[in-house]
């Protein structure tokens, strides 16, 4: 990260001194992580983030629309529908793509890490937005959707602002939509639509797209030989763990917060793609406040059933 042509046209070195009296300056740290890819390998990765909880708070939107999952199957009905391609991809270090608020917004600096061997008393000025801003996600939000309607032409949606249209034609007929979660995007369309993509990836960098059978969200869409498309979170549910039961009643609070994190996960399968779970995991959800060693084994009972039942 450190030394690379992108990490060099984010920032520019000035010194401390130099800077006006309302400029922030923020610390910096390595987030260093295993990152597990599709076909099972590791990778490691390391990632330059600003500690965003020191910046002043001054009342502006930090965060940034994500698509419902309404909006997903809407489109993967469209590719399903019209035979479309139905495809995914991850654009790279979005964030560094992003610009910052404003040219009338205040400045922002970083303390350098000691592995970047800058010279004491100069700081890294921001030139673009950076992992760990407040509001990192929503200037990524408004640089890509800024971009996709004023230069690529798309319509924002009026019913989930996550989700941008390209019509053509004198019926203004829908030629493909995608759908953004941040730097995840799942999209569909024809020729002509995916033409005008390629010229999006273009600008923002991207990994290769993934098509027809792919985890986007932690949610398998497969494409079925008739066309239709299935969503499935088998290797989600594959990897939830069963916790261990306390031997009397009373839980600690180490094992209140593993089973909340637990029910928060089958919750997120709930809504995805196992409703026939929903009223077992709302009442969980219920007792997690003030949980008991029964609640726990209902937990891991419900756990097992999804496992047996990982492939519907």
């Amino acid at each position: 990260l450190l030394g690379n042509n992108e990490m060099d046209s984010c920032v520019e070195l000035v010194k401390s001194s130099s800077l006006p009296p309302d400029v922030e300056v923020i610390s910096t740290r390595f987030v260093c992580e295993w990152k597990t890819r599709l076909d099972g390998s590791v990778e490691p990765r390391a990632r330059l983030v600003a500690r965003g909880f020191q910046q002043s708070d001054d009342g502006t939107v930090t965060d940034a629309p994500t698509a419902t999952r309404a909006s997903l199957r809407l489109i993967a009905f469209l590719a399903a529908r019209r035979s479309y391609v139905l495809k995914s991809v991850d654009i790279t270090r979005a964030f560094l793509q992003s610009a910052l608020r404003g040219p009338d917004e205040p400045l922002i600096a970083i303390t350098p890490p000691p592995e970047a061997n800058v010279p004491e008393g100069h700081v890294w000025l921001l030139l673009r937005s950076l992992y760990g801003l407040r509001d990192a996600p929503a200037a990524w939000w408004r640089t890509l959707s800024t971009a996709l309607v004023k230069d690529f032409g798309f319509v924002q949606s009026k019913n989930d602002p996550a989700v941008f249209l390209l019509r053509a034609g004198k019926k203004k007929s829908t030629e493909g939509a995608l759908a953004l979660h941040v730097d995840d995007v799942l999209y569909t369309g024809s020729e002509n639509f995916l033409d005008k993509w390629s010229r999006v990836v273009g600008r923002f960098k991207a990994r290769d797209a993934l098509e027809e059978d792919f985890v986007h969200l932690g949610m398998r869409l497969s494409r079925k030989p008739d066309g239709s498309v299935v969503f499935s979170q088998q290797e989600y549910i594959l990897g939830l763990e069963e916790m261990v039961a306390p031997t009397g009643d009373i839980v600690s609070s180490r094992q209140q917060s593993s089973l909340r994190g637990l029910v928060g996960a089958m919750l997120w399968v709930a809504t995805c793609t196992r409703p026939d779970i929903s009223v077992d995991v709302a009442m969980l959800a219920g007792e997690v406040s003030r949980p008991s060693s029964a609640t726990i084994l209902r937990a891991n009972k419900l756990v097992r059933y999804l496992k047996k039942t990982a492939s519907q």
